[in-house]
């Protein structure tokens, strides 16, 4: 989706449940890809425009003291061209929570694209296309603009968790990989996968060893002792 966006100087939206990795990937691509000139920002929670904009100058290194929020757009505006691209993370804080509210955030980015042909990215979660479709405001000239939208598949398979696995444990027994497939598909999905493999990481570095599958699910008897409320076992001496 973003090297399309990029090569067509398109709008792509990149939509997926929470945890999924988008922020992960994007950066990640932001840093292998268009020589350092691909800009990531994160739409603030509060703050309206200038406060969206402040983000986007800080970003791209222009000045954003004591000037108007039009100055600043300006600012902003001659930093880009169609060499470059936006990609703005958590997207759906951009949409106002009802139908009085500010919609300048959404325009100005569909302005800053028109332009100066730059490439735009808006990751969200499904709350932002839902909410862009049933608006009272008309967003239809950012959805005409949307060249390549790419939606997350839900289920995320075994293959797609491999690579995270084997960076902790080279062979997985079909165990393991069983139990990190149903972590990954459960609520909090791959950031609880990779928050559970850091901390049998960490239980295994305590004790001074290498991190095997024993580590793993200790780690993992840990999270469901806690959220259960169940005190943890002491240790006998």
């Amino acid at each position: 989706g973003l090297d399309y966006a990029l090569a067509n100087n398109s709008i792509t939206t990149i939509i997926g449940e929470s945890r999924m990795g988008k922020t992960v990937s994007a950066l990640s691509w932001r840093n292998r890809n268009n020589h350092g000139t691909s800009v990531y920002v994160i739409a603030p929670p509060c703050g309206g425009t200038k406060m969206f904009l402040m983000r986007i100058a800080d970003a791209v290194g222009v000045n954003k003291n004591n000037l108007s929020i039009p100055q600043m757009y300006l600012s902003i505006s001659r930093s880009f061209n169609r060499n470059r691209i936006l990609i703005v993370d958590e997207a759906h804080r951009l949409i106002p929570s009802d139908r009085r509210g500010d919609m300048a955030k959404l325009e100005i980015l569909r302005d800053l694209h028109d332009n100066t042909k730059c490439a735009l990215a808006l990751i969200a979660t499904q709350r932002f296309t839902e909410e862009l479709h049933k608006s009272h405001y008309q967003f239809e000239q950012i959805l005409g603009r949307i060249g390549m939208p790419i939606r997350l598949k839900p289920n995320i398979q075994q293959k797609d968790i491999m690579p995270i696995i084997t960076q902790y444990i080279k062979n997985p027994s079909k165990q393991m990989i069983t139990e990190c497939s149903a972590i990954a598909n459960n609520l909090g999905r791959l950031g609880i996968l990779v928050e559970t493999l850091k901390v049998g990481s960490r239980i295994a570095s305590k004790v001074k060893q290498t991190m095997n599958e024993k580590h793993f699910f200790q780690a993992i008897a840990m999270r469901r002792q806690m959220s259960e409320g169940k005190p943890l076992k002491e240790k006998k001496s």
